[in-house]
């Protein structure tokens, strides 16, 4: 007995032409059909003959295994494998043994039930994935904010599961469409073309599988990458990074120091630094800082002046998303405040900006080129001192 050879078996049951015509090829190679699977075609090495090859259904619900290989069997054709109800049978070419299926009109309605299922399965498919579709997009674009809920990459995984549904929707409904064809060609009485030519539908199946893989491959390594690539870590008490926005930018008091706040796994998340990526945002920063004057009362003379800030920032990959995001992030803080958020009209220091201040918070939004800082600032300095600083930020990018 020769070595066994597997070859993903890439057709489906209504490509029978094609599929006829790759086991004979296949067989002039020395690779003969055994077994069929639902992922894999079994061959044996040998050597090299020249086979025929056919693929029946059983012709109706009652007939037996027996009737269907009784009749091949009297015609000269052998029988080779079946899944199902899918069955292979083959003879040498030079055995010129007759068709089974002379009458094309004839095999046309020995299908019929075969097409039958597959328009139900084709239905039932549609029905599904047009649930799931509503599902997911329902996901994606409830949130007020959904560009930003997709740059920061929440979502980015059910976007690309969304596009692998609709692959796998348009591959059944394919099917069905080859289907229909094939029944419509034997109707009106043209023969299944025994060697159809199934080499350039195997390229462009493999160029689609191989998009597909890398969509499924993206899938599951986003997640890691995600992880790996982000950080917390309790925030330096010296500035050393040009994109951190810090208190002591804004505050004029030399005697500002640093408050410390509640460590959990060596992390002083009151006073942190995030570092988060996308593929839309490869840098996205968050800081969160707290600080306090001694000695120094607040100006309502409620306790000890504590200045806080926090900061986040994006460095997107592509400048054109800014606009997006920036008035995602004033819908996303809109009601964190009475006061509305206004645009500054011809702003010197960036593309757009955003502000809102009352009596000891105030809120800075603004981007320039393919960075957007938001700013949250409590404390008793001014409001242009915080633009001012947001300024600087942005030069240094």
């Amino acid at each position: 007995m020769g070595k066994t050879v597997r070859r993903r078996r890439f057709l489906d049951f209504w490509r029978i032409g094609e599929t006829e015509c790759w086991l004979t090829d296949m067989a002039s190679q020395g690779l003969h059909l055994k077994e069929l699977s639902t992922l894999l075609a079994s061959f044996e090495r040998g050597e090299p003959k020249n086979t025929n090859y056919r693929l029946d259904f059983t012709r109706s619900e009652q007939q037996s295994t027996d009737e269907q290989l009784g009749l091949y069997t009297d015609t000269g054709w052998d029988y080779v494998c079946e899944l199902g109800e899918y069955r292979i049978f083959s003879a040498p070419k030079e055995s010129d043994v007759s068709e089974i299926h002379a009458n094309p009109v004839e095999q046309a309605s020995t299908l019929q039930r075969y097409l039958k299922r597959t328009r139900r399965n084709t239905l039932i498919v549609t029905l599904f994935m047009a649930a799931a579709m509503v599902m997911l997009f329902y996901i994606l674009f409830s949130n007020k904010t959904p560009l930003l809920t997709f740059v920061e990459g929440e979502q980015f995984t059910l976007l690309i599961v969304a596009v692998l549904i609709i692959y796998s929707l348009f591959s059944q409904i394919g099917e069905l469409l080859t289907a229909e064809k094939l029944m419509r060609s034997l109707r009106e009485g043209y023969p299944i073309n025994h060697r159809a030519d199934w080499k350039k539908l195997l390229r462009s199946r493999r160029i689609i599988i191989g998009i597909f893989g890398i969509l499924l491959a993206v899938v599951v390594v986003f997640p890691f990458a995600r992880f790996f690539m982000s950080s917390n870590e309790t925030l330096s008490l010296i500035k050393n990074n040009q994109m951190h926005l810090r208190l002591a930018d804004i505050e004029t008091d030399s005697a500002l120091e640093r408050q410390p706040s509640l460590y959990i796994d060596g992390v002083d998340w009151g006073n942190f630094s995030a570092l988060k990526w996308s593929p839309y945002a490869p840098i996205m920063i968050t800081i969160h800082e707290n600080g306090v004057v001694p000695g120094r009362m607040r100006l309502d003379g409620s306790g000890e002046y504590s200045p806080r800030i926090e900061v986040i920032l994006y460095r997107l990959r592509f400048a054109w998303l800014a606009d997006g995001i920036i008035e995602d992030l004033c819908t996303k803080y809109t009601d964190y405040e009475n006061e509305p958020i206004q645009e500054q009209l011809e702003p010197l220091g960036s593309d757009r900006l955003f502000m809102r201040s009352t009596e000891f918070c105030h809120e800075v939004f603004a981007n320039r080129k393919n960075t957007v800082i938001y700013v949250r600032y409590y404390g008793e300095e001014d409001i242009d001192a915080v633009v001012e600083s947001v300024y600087a930020v942005l030069e240094g990018m």
